[in-house]
């Protein structure tokens, strides 16, 4: 789709070629797979823009139409909301959840999820945080905490917070923890005690289905 549609707008490509060195690299080589993993990549495609010391400014991950990779590549033009700015306006004591909530985002997105989980645990705390943040915070520590064996968290996020956008998300993080760790009783014991909130959703049912045939088990 990049490489389609917003690789193709001149503008973009102007830009690019004005302040960038500019490299693809095919992540599915053993090279790209080397450098997909020296920088905790999580999903494709994957963009970086890094300094001439080779130190990471930004990313981002999927497609984006050429006016929003326009506006990613002022941002690292002129140093603004990039994971850069947010930890130097971190690191000069501003934090308020405006810097807290994307700098925790980013770290996310680089996969320093320990860095990620501290400052959403901060963020949570901000007294200038908005309900919207608020609610994002409380899902990302829960499922940063499963990758610290700590299931309390989500199991709590879960119980209170059934209408929340991310609440299926959830669902499946608890439900990849269970499958992950062999814990098939618990894991099967989250499809049911889901399902009736769950039920009008393909992809949940879609996911209980596979993975009950896999199991050899009837609905």
């Amino acid at each position: 789709m990049l490489d389609a549609s917003t690789f193709q707008d001149n503008d973009l490509v102007n830009l690019s070629k004005e302040n960038f060195i500019n490299l693809k690299i095919d992540a599915e080589s053993k090279y790209g797979q080397e450098l997909f993993s020296q920088f905790h990549g999580s999903g494709y495609p994957l963009i970086i823009f890094l300094d001439e010391n080779g130190l990471e400014i930004d990313r981002f991950y999927g497609y984006l139409p050429a006016y929003e990779f326009i506006m990613k590549m002022e941002g690292v033009i002129s140093g603004k909301n990039t994971f850069t700015y947010y930890l130097d306006e971190y690191n000069k004591n501003n934090h308020t959840a405006e810097i807290l909530k994307p700098l925790a985002d980013k770290y996310k997105d680089k996969g320093s999820d320990d860095r990620a989980l501290d400052l959403y645990k901060q963020l949570i705390t901000s007294s200038n945080i908005s309900k919207e943040d608020y609610k994002i915070a409380q899902y990302n520590i829960a499922s940063l905490s499963l990758k610290n064996n700590q299931i309390q968290y989500m199991i709590t996020y879960l119980e209170n917070n059934q209408e929340d956008d991310n609440f299926e998300n959830g669902v499946y993080d608890l439900i990849n923890y269970y499958k992950a760790n062999q814990m098939m009783d618990d894991e099967l014991a989250i499809y049911i005690k889901y399902l009736p909130l769950l039920n009008q959703s393909y992809i949940f049912l879609n996911s209980y289905a596979w993975r009950m045939s896999e199991r050899g088990q009837n609905l």
